[in-house]
């Protein structure tokens, strides 16, 4: 029982990782589906949904559906990054024999079933803006990514699809939703700034593989402390957006919401600052992690 309970330890201490060599196939194929990323996208799925009155039963599909999509658009990415990857020595899956075929069709089996199962639940605009968003990760992989910036305003994009996609269909069923949906855009727009200046953090890590993969990213132009005002600009704002819109809009009387406030800015920021001052990527990926669990937290408690 104890072995079990190692082995399974030392499963999610690996799984909780960006870079780790994998053991075998199927773990390769398992830690290139992202799955550690799932908790953040169901809390922020639920998170938003809340904040709109979006059903709880949608939320979950939706949230569901969403995990698949990523994990799916994760898969074929490592793919197409084969090149970039083996130069910056990182050890993640692709097809190279017919168990990885296998896994392959089985996990597009599995969404597609996911998806058919999803039409009874999710309205008709619900799951066109979850292909979309399929599409939208496949061209970013095809052809974004190699064009300066682009990729990372569409990497984040995609990111907050949630948000986006709960907030589209909420106001095509109810268009009078419009303090709910101010303060979602909001919440939208931190989360948009914070993951823009989180994209161009691992550009700066994985700079030699973008140069042999022919992609063209900020790093490669601009200088370390250039970078260091962009990330502080980006930060800032959205540290400034959370605080303020918490103080102004949040539901707690008295001090609570400039207490709330003052406290979340002040954990984010901390966090944030963990991460950036650090100079390993493991240590920025997982920081960076915390943060997208912690601002959906904050709208479970203030709004």
């Amino acid at each position: 029982m104890r072995q079990i309970a190692r082995r399974t330890l030392s499963w999610i201490k690996s799984a909780n990782s960006v870079d780790k060599p994998a053991s075998s196939s199927f773990t390769r194929f398992a830690l290139s589906a992202r799955p550690t990323l799932w908790p953040a996208i169901v809390l922020s799925s639920f998170a938003f949904g809340h904040l709109v009155g979006y059903g709880l039963t949608q939320t979950a599909m939706l949230a569901t559906d969403l995990c698949l999509t990523a994990s799916i658009a994760f898969l074929f990415n490592d793919i197409t990054d084969r090149r970039i990857d083996i130069a910056n020595n990182i050890d993640r899956w692709f097809i190279n024999s017919w168990s990885d075929i296998l896994y392959a069709c089985g996990a597009i089996l599995a969404y597609s079933v996911l998806l058919v199962s999803s039409v009874s639940i999710l309205s008709t605009t619900a799951l066109i803006w979850i292909l979309l968003t399929l599409i939208l990760s496949i061209i970013y992989s095809l052809y974004c990514k190699k064009v300066l910036l682009l990729g990372n305003l569409v990497a984040s994009t995609i990111s907050i699809s949630p948000g986006l996609i709960i907030l589209i269909d909420a106001y095509s069923m109810h268009p009078l939703l419009s303090d709910s949906a101010t303060v979602m855009i909001a919440f939208l727009s931190i989360a948009f700034l914070f993951l823009v200046s989180r994209e161009i953090k691992f550009d700066e890590y994985d700079i030699v593989g973008d140069r042999i993969g022919g992609r063209v990213t900020l790093p490669m132009f601009v200088s370390a402390r250039f970078l260091s005002v962009i990330h502080g600009l980006l930060v800032f704002a959205a540290l400034f957006v959370l605080f303020v819109l918490i103080y102004e809009e949040g539901r707690l009387q008295g001090y609570g919401n400039l207490v709330l406030s003052i406290s979340i800015s002040i954990i984010t920021g901390w966090l944030l600052f963990r991460a950036y001052r650090s100079c390993s990527k493991e240590t920025f990926y997982r920081t960076t992690r915390l943060v997208m669990l912690v601002v959906p937290i904050s709208i479970f408690i203030g709004f």
